[in-house]
């Protein structure tokens, strides 16, 4: 920050009434003495709380390198989007911050993992909705879908779109529900990968295909005779978290985050914000700062 004619010396404090509280946005605004938030609204952000025996101005100082104005960020498109969580965030540090705006059950159940550790996957999600069948068609069975091999599977795959990430529940564990066919399908058609709420198969051919697939392990028992997919583009839940079509979905070797669209710029913004507060804070520590004092100054940890 450029230096500013009314920062005042350090052993002085600014006056009380010059810190706002500001717990919607998870920190404290101070003014410069001799600022008017109408006239010069220059504001110094940091996470709260600051601790009341703390000197403020003193928390001010130490906070100056955190200076946020808290504008959302902007992307160009999706693509830059997905870029930016694939390359500069991880799913511990946007989980952190939906807990502090409110949304508390964003994670999918952490027995869904990459099928190769390290995978990052970042899209829009296709959900598809699974279930479990008993034989293959009934002469007397009236539903629609009774006598259709794997239901409307082939429809939901041939219907992905470019940066969409195929997430399918609603089936037990007795079958695999996605494989190399699949992912060859996906691939051509530019999809993100595939997030299943269940199990893969054709696991090496899936790996040397380079597609990102999350699943809950690997099983070779096929879906035919098993299962259907009997709606997609729908709403589903999985492990109580609900998706809808077009969920912005992203995940790492921790776990996997549903984000709302509404909150997912505010959520994308703060945590490249507490990226950065994050490494600042590591630095101190490494530089021998206690971790109750890191916490105290930084209001991170």
């Amino acid at each position: 920050m450029p230096p500013s004619p009314h920062r005042p010396s350090p052993e002085h404090d600014p006056p009380a009434a010059d810190i706002d509280r500001r717990p919607d946005l998870g920190c404290e605004t101070a003014l410069w003495p001799g600022t008017s938030r109408d006239r010069d609204p220059t504001l110094i952000w940091f996470p709260a709380p600051v601790p009341a025996s703390a000197s403020a101005w003193v928390k001010i100082r130490a906070c100056l390198h955190l200076l946020k104005g808290h504008s959302m960020t902007e992307f160009e498109n999706d693509s830059a989007l997905f870029s930016t969580l694939k390359t500069e965030l991880f799913t511990a540090v946007i989980g952190d911050v939906l807990d502090q705006m409110g949304l508390t059950r964003q994670f999918l159940p952490a027995e869904i993992a990459p099928l190769v550790p390290g995978t990052k996957i970042a899209g829009r999600a296709m959900p598809v909705l699974e279930a479990d069948i008993f034989d293959n068609g009934h002469p007397a069975s009236n539903g629609p879908l009774a006598n259709k091999p794997f239901g409307l599977m082939l429809e939901a795959l041939d219907d992905l779109r470019e940066n969409e990430i195929y997430i399918a529940t609603g089936a037990s564990l007795r079958y695999a529900l996605w494989g190399e066919l699949m992912s060859t399908r996906a691939l051509h058609l530019k999809a993100a990968g595939a997030i299943l709420d269940g199990y893969v198969r054709d696991a090496q051919g899936i790996r040397d295909l380079g597609f990102p697939a999350f699943c809950r392990g690997i099983y070779a028992q096929d879906q035919g005779p098993r299962g259907k997919v009997i709606d997609f583009r729908c709403t589903i839940e999985i492990g109580g978290v609900k998706i809808a079509p077009g969920t912005l979905l992203f995940g790492d070797e921790e776990g996997v985050l549903a984000i709302p669209r509404e909150a997912e710029a505010e959520a994308i913004t703060r945590a490249l914000e507490k990226v950065k507060s994050e490494n600042i804070v590591a630095d101190a520590i490494k530089g021998g700062m206690s971790a109750t004092e890191a916490f105290a100054t930084y209001g991170v940890m």
